[in-house]
This record gives C-alpha cells, structure tokens and sequence, in this order.
C-alpha cells in the first residue's frame, strides 16, 4: 500500500491542477512545452516518416486490442499451469484499470489536445492516457510475475527495467501522436502503477496463493 502512495499523491496532484484555476497556468504551461518541442513550424511531427511510423506502432502495443488480448492470453497460461488465482488477479487488475479509467474519462471529461493535428484517430476524453494507465497496469502485474520466477538479480531487473521501457515508450509515443497532454500520460502512468500494486495487494490478501 505504501509503496502506490507517492504514485496516488501524483495522480491527485494532476486532477487538481485541472480542477483549481489557482494551478491551470502551471499546467497549461507544462503540457505545451513537449508537444511544441515535438512539432516543426507547419505543425507536423519531427522526424522522418519511419519515426512517426514507428511511433504509430509503439502506440498500437498500448492499445485496448493489444492489452486485452495479451491479458487473455496471460490469464489462460496462468489456469493451464494451474495457478487460478494468479489468472484471477491478472483479470482483475486489467478489467479493474479499463474500468477505473473509462469512468475517469467519463467523469473529468477532458477534451483532447488542439495544439495540432493529431497523426493518428481517437474516440474519447483525454485524461488519463488510456494507454499509459493501462499498459503501466498490465506490464508491471506480468513484469512482477516473472521477476518472482527468477534465482539471479540480473534476469530480474533486465525484466524491470525493459518493462519500464516498454510503458515508457508507449506513453510518449501518444504525445509525439499529438493525442495526448503530457499531464494525461503522466497521470496514467502513476495511476496504473498504483492501481496494480493496489490490486496486487488486495488479492495477495484475499487470495491465498496468489503471490
């Protein structure tokens, strides 16, 4: 529980800057920054077409097609080895983040950015980054499974640190898209991280042998 506190506090610091007028030019100042810095003078994104290509696909691991079916596919390996209740706190922590940020989205009802045109299509409100959240949610519950499994400290924090890497990459893929504030990746991030030590723990305790 301690350790999803600073995440949390992060997460609530960012919907009050969205919410207190007090705090809106700190915020409005902070999200400019990097999708001006990612733009040239016509508005387009930097880099050559393979770099916006390649954040496309970047992009498209974090999403809810990727994420769900990698879920799935996690959850079954778990109840073919016989660890159900290792499946059912995979199942939980993911529906649990899809959920938790559907109803965010629905709730704080953040239009997406209008800097620019986006590169790519999207369908919802924008805080937080359904991608940053639920990726952070899913990769650190599979990454924390398989650093459990490990004898050495090298194999385990060869796998932290590629998760880290991989949700990382996800969440700025979605700003260099134009599709997302930077605040919107960040509370996603810190949400995700939180929500799967939180339902990590709670199934810990209400599911024997679930790890």
């Amino acid at each position: 529980m301690r350790s999803s506190l600073p995440a949390l506090a992060l997460f609530l610091l960012l919907v009050a800057a969205l919410i207190l007028p007090g705090l809106r030019p700190w915020l409005l100042a902070f999200d400019q920054f990097l999708p001006v810095l990612l733009r040239d003078a016509q508005g387009l994104p930097r880099g050559p077409d393979w770099f916006n290509e390649m954040a496309r696909d970047v992009s498209a691991l974090g999403s809810m097609t990727v994420l769900i079916g990698t879920g799935l596919l996690v959850i079954t390996a778990h109840w073919l080895r016989g660890a159900g209740t290792q499946a059912l706190r995979v199942g939980i922590a993911l529906f649990g983040a899809i959920a938790l940020n559907t109803a965010l989205k629905a709730l704080i009802a953040r239009p997406r950015p209008d800097l620019f045109e986006p590169a790519t299509q999207v369908f919802t409100n924008s805080f937080p980054s359904a991608h940053a959240m639920i990726s952070a949610t899913l990769v650190t519950i599979i990454a924390r499974d398989l650093m459990a499994a490990q004898d050495k400290v090298a194999p385990a924090r060869f796998i932290a640190g590629s998760a880290a890497l991989l949700v990382v990459l996800i969440g700025l893929s979605r700003i260099h898209l134009g599709v997302h504030w930077p605040s919107d990746v960040l509370a996603g991030w810190a949400l995700g991280f939180a929500w799967a030590r939180l339902a990590g723990e709670a199934c810990r305790r209400a599911l024997p042998g679930s790890g």
